[in-house]
């Protein structure tokens, strides 16, 4: 959940990867300069893909597509 909170109460799914990125944004980028916001690309991209499942879907797609063709 957005909220940081899972459906149970506790911390959601996707928090780790939360405070991964936002350390990264707190060690690479101070109000002057923001151009230490590439560096935590990757850190970023995992955190959308714990929200959004994006690259496991289109991964298990392809996967499908690839047995569909087989038989």
């Amino acid at each position: 959940m957005s909220s940081g909170y899972g459906l149970n109460g506790g911390p959601s799914r996707c928090f780790p990867f939360w405070q991964e990125l936002l350390a990264c944004y707190v060690v690479n980028t101070s109000s002057e300069d923001a151009s230490g916001k590439k560096k935590c690309q990757p850190a970023l991209e995992d955190y959308y893909e714990c929200m959004h499942h994006k690259k496991e879907v289109g991964h298990a797609q392809k996967i499908y597509c690839v047995r569909e063709h087989q038989d």
